[in-house]
């Protein structure tokens, strides 16, 4: 019996394990996954190599880092999905993630409040950092690295506000009354349309989209990259549908892990999304 649920018609490509091929330096696990309670939030996270990636025996794209503040009055949630077409943009992923993460836990630290121009800044740190990092690393052209990025910072309590901040096409989807909806207005793939091009770090640290809203707001907030985000808005029955059932209130962390591997023909991409629940409603069984 599949591990994995079929949402629609199944997958035709190769099976959800592949064969052990070469790795691109450094070594990217095929999946990861972390569950958390901080303050009163519950967190889980999956990142799943897609079988685009399997059939082709190359390493999984994107990546997650979570952060929080000492006192844990803030948690930071950044999740990065390398552009397909560059070399080693699942170098770029990874380290996007960590940088941005650490600086706006850092800044949180020292006073920092939280605006727009607060990510701005993280965000041109961030590019900064991954080329210097390209260079390290021995990568002619930063662009090899490429990366699109969301960030959740999110605040705990009936006064808390979620901020979430964006460059390119990875989103942040909130459940509200059973259904999900992106928080930005404005979304970046109908922007594709238009330019024809997805904005990436370290390239287009200016192209912020920022928004904040209330904790109280939403049943669940799921920041994750287009192979998550995009399904969900593509077929809001047959995988919105069983999303929102489960992520409700927090589930297992075997459950999560099922749901984001989910098998669906045409979706192949690479799979990461960061579930945060504003109330802890119990702990999570593993």
């Amino acid at each position: 019996m599949d591990f994995y649920p079929t949402f629609g018609q199944g997958s035709r490509t190769a099976g959800p394990i592949g064969h052990l091929t070469a790795n691109r330096f450094p070594f990217t696990p095929a999946n990861v996954g972390d569950h958390f309670h901080a303050n009163e939030l519950t967190i889980l996270a999956r990142s799943h190599r897609g079988r685009s990636h399997i059939h082709n025996g190359e390493p999984r794209q994107d990546s997650y880092a979570i952060e929080t503040t000492s006192t844990g009055s803030h948690v930071i949630v950044s999740v990065c999905d390398g552009l397909g077409s560059a070399s080693a943009s699942h170098v770029g992923a990874f380290w996007a993630s960590r940088y941005s993460s650490a600086l706006l836990a850092n800044g949180l630290e020292a006073g920092g409040k939280l605006s727009r121009t607060a990510f701005s800044t993280v965000f041109s740190e961030t590019a900064r950092l991954m080329t210097k990092t390209a260079s390290e690393m021995g990568y002619q052209n930063a662009n090899e690295i490429a990366s699109t990025i969301v960030i959740g910072v999110f605040q705990a309590g009936d006064e808390g506000q979620a901020h979430v901040a964006r460059v390119g096409d990875s989103d942040a989807l909130v459940l509200e009354n059973g259904t999900w909806r992106s928080v930005f207005e404005v979304s970046e793939s109908d922007e594709l349309v238009e330019t024809g091009a997805t904005s990436v770090l370290p390239n287009h640290p200016d192209r912020i989209e920022y928004v904040t809203l209330p904790m109280n707001s939403f049943a669940c907030m799921l920041v994750a990259t287009d192979g998550v985000s995009r399904v969900i808005e593509a077929a809001p029955v047959d995988v919105g549908a069983p999303f929102a059932q489960t992520l409700a209130t927090p589930c297992t962390e075997l459950e999560y892990q099922a749901l984001i591997g989910f098998e669906r023909r045409g979706a192949h991409d690479d799979r990461t999304a960061v579930a945060v629940w504003p109330r802890r409603t119990g702990a999570i069984k593993s």
